[in-house]
């Protein structure tokens, strides 16, 4: 249930960096409490910010072998997406991990309401909705 979700502790292991005094993550956002549509959030945002993932540099397969241009592309990768295991999941190393960026690093990072929808839908069970 969604209560259930909301009462969650999330549990992020520590990653120290060589050379960095800040070992933290960014912390995870609450879960919202409304149930976020792959289709009609989700996807559109990996469109827009998804940059090699989406737009495939010519010849060139996608970098680490994710594509985030459909539902079954993104879930395609064995721990990227983990249903409602949002700790698990290797998409939240990406967009609150120290060392690893969504979209890459030369861009704009993503906002702090996008990552909530896209860790929102993970722990809702990353749904084809």
């Amino acid at each position: 249930s969604l209560a259930e979700l909301q009462a969650y502790k999330y549990k992020r292991t520590r990653l120290s960096i060589v050379g960095s005094t800040d070992s933290n993550s960014t912390p995870l956002p609450p879960i919202l409490e409304r149930e976020v549509s792959f289709s009609g959030e989700i996807l559109p945002i990996f469109l827009l910010r998804g940059g090699p993932h989406v737009v495939l540099p010519q010849n060139s397969a996608p970098p680490h072998g994710i594509k985030l241009d459909t539902y079954e592309h993104v879930m395609a990768n064995d721990g990227f997406v983990i249903p409602g295991d949002v700790e698990n999941s290797g998409l939240t190393d990406v967009l609150f991990g120290p060392t690893m960026y969504m979209p890459p690093i030369q861009k704009a990072p993503l906002s702090d309401e996008q990552k909530q929808l896209i860790i929102s839908w993970i722990a809702q069970g990353a749904k084809n909705t």
